[in-house]
């Protein structure tokens, strides 16, 4: 998932255009100074951002419980399966990416 804005009111981007994001190459290294200003910025937004976490994991789930129903469907399976998200969604990562000026 990505966004750009703030995380107080982000502005979500597609799946495709988030995974290009992955292959983003530096231009140049920022100044500690920017760094300093812009990482306490993204670090103490990450909680306003749980709520669409969360929905987007549930979502997530919720397409995996289909999945394993079609299986067992089609196996002609008579176990039943329950997929929940585990909540809160832990963040494994955040990166800024500040665009070349």
């Amino acid at each position: 998932m990505a966004f750009h804005g703030s995380a107080q009111s982000p502005q979500w981007i597609d799946s495709d255009q988030a995974e290009a994001l992955l292959s983003a190459r530096p231009d140049a290294n920022l100044n500690s100074t920017l760094v300093d200003q812009q990482l306490p910025l993204l670090l103490g937004g990450l909680p306003e951002l749980q709520p669409a976490l969360e929905k987007m994991a549930t979502q997530r789930a919720s397409l995996q419980l289909e999945a394993h129903e079609r299986v067992r469907e089609a196996l002609r399976a008579k176990a039943k399966v329950r997929i929940e998200p585990v909540l809160p969604v832990d963040i494994l990562g955040a990166y800024l990416l500040l665009p070349v000026l």
